[in-house]
């Protein structure tokens, strides 16, 4: 299993295209290649997780704002058919990532594609649910999206703000204070 973060991801990707025939999952967090890239070997498996909001490796919207160009590369390489929306899915808060994935791909392989509001970061247990999922394991985290949890900034919470806008935010954690 080979992974990354941003830049790292972008590495691991490249490694992957090389000499990754003999590599079960790719696992890409918050960076990707152009998805015209020519790649001679692929993972059995393909995972990516971006924010649509990340500024640093931005989110590569395809045409029309397509959200599912991120996996373009590996979804064409394997031959897959038309994305199965799985539905929504959190590990945290109010942090909740769309979940698309290709199971019907011609070669064998698959790709799920995990896509959050937020930005450049490494989401909470991410890693660790791809891992369950990719060794067969039952998940030991939340896998539906609960009703909202709501954290105004006062003396009882302290909210990480994810996406700052002018009507609503985003906290990815609510963390009492001691």
């Amino acid at each position: 299993m080979v992974s990354g973060y941003s830049f790292g991801s972008a590495m691991a990707w490249r490694y992957i295209c090389e000499d990754g025939n003999d590599v079960a999952a790719l696992l890409g967090i918050s960076g990707s290649l152009d998805q015209d890239v020519e790649c001679p070997q692929a993972p059995r498996k393909m995972r990516h997780v971006h924010g649509t909001n990340d500024i640093v490796m931005c989110f590569p919207f395809g045409t029309g704002g397509d959200t599912t160009y991120p996996v373009k590369l590996w979804r064409d390489k394997f031959d897959c058919g038309v994305g199965q929306d799985a539905g929504a899915w959190n590990v945290v808060g109010s942090l909740i990532f769309q979940r698309t994935t290709w199971e019907d791909c011609g070669s064998g392989q698959n790709v799920a594609l995990d896509i959050q509001p937020g930005g450049h970061f490494i989401p909470h247990v991410w890693i660790g649910r791809q891992l369950d999922e990719l060794l067969g394991r039952a998940p030991t985290y939340p896998l539906k999206v609960p009703k909202a949890n709501v954290c105004f900034t006062s003396i009882l919470c302290r909210c990480i703000l994810l996406i700052p806008t002018a009507a609503t935010c985003t906290f990815a954690h609510y963390l009492p204070l001691p």
